[in-house]
C-alpha cells in the first residue's frame, strides 16, 4: 500500500474530518429546533419559510426563543446558546469555506484563506490550522450539539403530553 501522508498529516486532517463530523451533528439539532419551532409551535417568528443558511437559522431562532413561552431563565439559557452557537461558527466558516493553501509535510499544520464578502467587497481572513486547535473546536462543538436535539425532543414531548391530555378530556 502506497502511503500519501504520514501520521501527523493525517491526524491534521481526521481533526478536520471531526469537526465537520460534529458540526453536522449541531446542525441536526439546530434543524430539528427549528422544525419543532415552525411546525409543532407554529412559527410564532412568522417567517414565510425555513431558514436553511446557519447564519439566517440562528437569526431566526433568537426571534424564536423571545417569543415562546418557557419556563423562568430558560429563555435567556437558549439565547446564550444561540451565541455560542455563532461564536464557534467562525472556526466552521474557516474550514468548510476555507482553501489549505500551504501545507508543510509532517508538521500537522496548514494554513488556510477564506474570502469574506461583506457588502460586495471581498477581503481575505488567513487561518492557521493545528490539530489541538481544530479538535479543541470539535470539544467545543460536541459540548453544544446534544442542546439542540434535547430541546427539540421536549417540545415534541410536551406537546404530545398535552394532546394526550387534551384527547382525555373530550373522551369524558
Amino acid at each position: 500500500m502506497v502511503e500519501y501522508s504520514n501520521k501527523t498529516d493525517e491526524a491534521l486532517f481526521a481533526a478536520i474530518g471531526r469537526l465537520t463530523v460534529s458540526w453536522a451533528h449541531l446542525e441536526l439539532g439546530l434543524d430539528a429546533m427549528i422544525d419543532t419551532i415552525f411546525y409543532d409551535l407554529e412559527n410564532p417568528p412568522k417567517e414565510k419559510e425555513l431558514p436553511i443558511a446557519l447564519r439566517r437559522k440562528l437569526k431566526y431562532l433568537r426571534k424564536a426563543v423571545k417569543l415562546i413561552p418557557m419556563r423562568p431563565g430558560d429563555a435567556e439559557e437558549y439565547a446564550a446558546l444561540i451565541d455560542n452557537i455563532a461564536k464557534e461558527s467562525d472556526i466552521r466558516h474557516d474550514i468548510i469555506h476555507g482553501a489549505i493553501v500551504e501545507h508543510t509535510e509532517g508538521t500537522g499544520t496548514a494554513r488556510a484563506i477564506r474570502i469574506i464578502r461583506e457588502r460586495g467587497k471581498f477581503s481575505q481572513k488567513e487561518i492557521h490550522l493545528t490539530i489541538q486547535s481544530v479538535m479543541e473546536a470539535v470539544v467545543r462543538v460536541n459540548k453544544l450539539a446534544p442542546i439542540p436535539l434535547n430541546f427539540a425532543a421536549l417540545v415534541q414531548k410536551a406537546i404530545h403530553e398535552q394532546e394526550t391530555t387534551q384527547a382525555r378530556h373530550s373522551e369524558e
